[in-house]
Formats: C-alpha cells, sequence, structure tokens
C-alpha cells in the first residue's frame, strides 16, 4: 500500500523524500521521469520514491536517482542497479543496454 499523503510520512521517510527530492532538481535528465511528478511512500517497507502520470517510477539509490525499469518483451522489473544482475532473459539484457545508451548521449 502506498500513500501521496505527507502527513503519513514519519521523520526517517521524510529525510529519505528530501534526499529524493534534492537529486531529482539535479538529476531529473537522468530519468525517465516526464509529466504530473509527485512523491510517493510505499508505507510496509518504508520507501520513498517518484511517481509519474504514467506510473514511472524513480528511487535513490546509492547517492543517485535511478528509475523502475520494465523489459516491454517478457514484464520483469526492478529497480536499474539490480535490474542487469538480476535479468532472467536475454530480452531484459538487451532493453537494458539500450537504456543504458540513451543516458549516456
Amino acid at each position: 500500500m502506498y500513500t501521496k499523503k505527507l502527513e503519513d510520512f514519519d521523520l526517517t521517510a521524510i529525510e529519505k523524500a528530501i534526499e529524493l527530492l534534492k537529486l531529482y532538481k539535479t538529476d531529473r535528465d537522468f530519468s525517465s521521469l516526464k509529466n504530473d511528478v509527485r512523491l510517493c511512500l510505499e508505507k510496509k517497507h518504508n520507501k520513498v520514491y517518484l511517481q509519474d502520470r504514467d506510473y514511472c517510477l524513480a528511487t535513490r539509490f546509492d547517492g543517485y536517482m535511478v528509475d523502475w525499469l520494465i523489459c516491454p518483451r517478457c514484464g520483469y522489473e526492478n529497480f536499474a542497479p539490480d535490474f542487469i544482475v538480476d535479468a532472467p532473459r536475454e530480452c531484459c539484457k538487451k532493453f537494458y543496454d539500450k537504456k543504458r545508451e540513451k543516458y549516456k548521449s
């Protein structure tokens, strides 16, 4: 279950949100997030992430903002740092390589 209500964020989640928003301000060119970006909290695990109108997600990982990736062919999904490590199929690896090339240019 997730929420967009800031009153549901505890102090730890608020601190995570501040760091994520700082990254969004400086690293937004490296993210797939587009329009109507909003801050969300996944309450069960106290995870903070950003979500746009098209339900693209991004979060903070090791000081960087990273996207949630979904392989369009098989549907495998994970945050970018774990995506290629745990990718179960060759189609996932090809998709990841295309995404990575997009960020380099």
